[in-house]
């Protein structure tokens, strides 16, 4: 839909003093969309604001980063994703490994898998353990006095 070149320059107007691109659609009944074209330069009501429009707008090829080497991109060897070496989601997956622990660490406690004689034997050894701890018996925690002389006969 064609609207009037002085509700174009209407719009101009308005955003240039500093109305927000809602407001001056509301204000002046058009389409977002058109007070947006008219904003980015893509609809003016006169040639001299498409050339200056068209004089702001980059060359296709020269963006802001035209003047950057492009960067050597390779396979990675872990995910075999094309990227810029070193591959950040391989680094980040790592990094989140690396902080959720061993595998199974947060999983039921460790077992133990013995033939039927040894396992006897560590039973027996678990249940005197327990017996001597519920009955505080056991051996007694040694000294000060004696564990210097333990460590002084192991140097």
């Amino acid at each position: 839909m064609r609207i009037a070149p002085e509700t174009e320059t209407e719009i101009a107007r308005l955003l240039d003093a500093g109305w927000s691109r809602r407001a001056v659609a509301t204000a002046t009944r058009t389409s977002r969309g058109t007070v947006d074209a008219i904003a980015t330069g893509r609809r003016a009501a006169d040639l001299s604001a498409r050339a200056e429009a068209a004089r702001r707008r980059p060359e296709p090829g020269r963006g802001a980063y035209a003047d950057r080497e492009p960067a050597a991109v390779a396979r990675c060897g872990e995910c075999g994703g094309l990227v810029q070496p070193p591959c950040r989601a391989c680094a980040v997956r790592r990094q989140l490994r690396r902080a959720a622990g061993p595998p199974g660490a947060d999983d039921e406690p460790l077992t133990i898998s013995l033939m039927a004689e040894d396992f006897k034997r560590y039973v027996e050894i678990r249940q005197a353990r327990d017996a001597a701890a519920f009955f505080g018996e056991g051996e007694p925690e040694p000294t000060d006095a004696e564990l210097r002389e333990i460590e002084a006969g192991s140097r």
